[in-house]
């Protein structure tokens, strides 16, 4: 992997990227959370950044209400 892929910022940087609501173009407007999660699935490096930035800015509370168990 290439050494700037192994520093925090630039992985932090990447991923606001990748959630910016002006990159997905697409209707329904979650591509960034699905890449997001792909991310946090690839390797233990991405993990923790990819969760952050997914989890960061939730405007409804209704993906913490699902993580609730029944």
């Amino acid at each position: 992997m290439h050494y700037a892929l192994k520093l925090n910022d630039i992985i932090y940087i990447l991923f606001r990227h990748v959630n910016e609501p002006s990159v997905n173009h697409e209707p329904g407007g979650n591509v960034g959370q699905k890449t997001l999660a792909a991310l946090a699935r690839t390797c233990r490096l991405f993990h923790e950044p990819a969760l952050d930035v997914l989890w960061g800015d939730l405007y409804f509370p209704h993906p913490l209400i699902r993580c609730l168990p029944d």
